[in-house]
């Protein structure tokens, strides 16, 4: 019903503050304050119902599961990307060391990909190192973001 999307879209709006997105897989504690619904609340159910009430739901154009988290964006953010919600982040919040498995654990801690406990798995996503536009990767594993 309108109350229920108006119940999760208050939610969703606390949730976000003053950020342009969500990790909706970061939340927690959400079922016991969203309304009772058919199905259990999960975060890909938000991200479906979120994409069809005002925020935009950020996808991967390569399927992999280490990737595969619900990210939505508010309506009036200019990210439409994978790549440039990930070149947002780095540029606005990131601090550390500009490697490439220090930025994976940091993009891990936010959501973005999945957690990886051995640092041969924690790779940058496709999108990212084959965005030249936004992204330079060295062979060493070293990250620049350009412009």
């Amino acid at each position: 019903t309108s109350e229920e999307i108006s119940i999760v879209k208050n939610y969703i709006q606390d949730q976000i503050g003053d950020k342009e997105y969500l990790c909706l897989s970061k939340l927690t504690g959400y079922k016991f304050k969203l309304p009772a619904i058919e199905y259990p609340w999960n975060g890909h159910l938000l991200k479906t119902v979120l994409s069809q009430h005002g925020y935009k739901p950020i996808n991967k154009e390569h399927g992999d599961y280490r990737y595969n988290e619900p990210i939505v964006v508010t309506e009036q953010s200019s990210i439409s990307s994978f790549s440039e919600l990930v070149y947002t982040i780095l540029r606005d919040e990131y601090k550390g060391q500009w490697h490439e498995i220090a930025i994976y654990d940091f993009l891990a801690d936010k959501g973005i990909v999945r957690p990886q406990t051995v640092d041969v798995k924690k790779v940058l996503p496709y999108e990212i190192k084959h965005n030249t536009s936004l992204f330079n990767i060295d062979e060493l594993g070293f990250v620049n973001l350009k412009g």
